[in-house]
């Protein structure tokens, strides 16, 4: 089964993990005094200095899908890759695997109980061009989202975020940061449909080596290709 939603939630995350740094990887570093942001764009700048400050991560995760008309959850763990510009490997475990790998120009879907890989251009994603100037540090999230912060609890500030451009993949988003460090700890986001996508991350490591080959996918013998790729 194509999992379109997963995609856009790795869509998403690719626009937020590199505000994901270890807060002990980081310690000494920020230790002069910060005001504690008084506005959305306040909250913005705050996530966006801590996106530019590392250039790889690694992390685990945990993830809730749920379906809204069915009211089935999808629970998931696995781990993520990430290298600027824009390379990323999203490995998912039992009991759904999956691999959602994205290198540049191609992003790639692969389902190995299905023995099905799926090939797309990272421009023809819905609404992933707006996340890549996000992603590459050319926007901040305040200029392609509407931001409202909402609760606050024990040092960890909950934020709306409406994008200006919605799309079926994507029409409402939150994400809960360190009221301290801006660092993002999970984020869900709804579809058109209202599924929701509920991500946690642990275990970060920014700035860490990672070898080139894992950020190539060659599908393996005998898997079915579905190229979207061509014109």
């Amino acid at each position: 089964m194509f999992r379109l939603q997963n995609i856009a939630g790795f869509t998403l995350l690719c626009v937020l993990l590199c505000a994901l740094p270890c807060p002990s990887a980081f310690a000494g570093e920020y230790d002069a005094p910060r005001l504690r942001p008084d506005s959305p764009k306040a909250w913005s700048e705050l996530v966006y200095s801590y996106y530019q400050s590392i250039s790889s991560m690694h992390a685990s995760f945990e993830q809730i899908i749920t379906h809204k008309e069915s009211g089935i959850e999808e629970q998931r763990t696995g781990e993520l890759f990430f290298r600027k510009p824009f390379l990323a490997r999203w490995v998912s475990d039992e009991p759904y695997p999956e691999l959602l790998l994205a290198d540049r120009e191609f992003l790639w879907q692969y389902l190995p109980e299905e023995k099905l890989a799926f090939k797309y251009k990272v421009a023809d994603i819905d609404g992933q061009s707006a996340f890549l100037t996000v992603i590459t540090g050319q926007a901040p999230l305040a200029e392609k989202f509407k931001i409202t912060p909402a609760d606050e609890n024990e040092g960890v500030q909950a934020l709306r975020l409406l994008p200006y451009t919605p799309s079926t993949n994507l029409v409402e988003a939150s994400i809960w940061v360190d009221t301290d460090t801006g660092i993002i700890l999970r984020l869900i986001f709804t579809d058109f449909y209202g599924n929701l996508n509920d991500i946690a991350f642990t275990n970060q490591e920014p700035n860490i080596h990672i070898a080139p080959e894992v950020f190539i996918f060659q599908p393996p013998p005998g898997v079915t290709v579905e190229d979207h790729s061509r014109p």
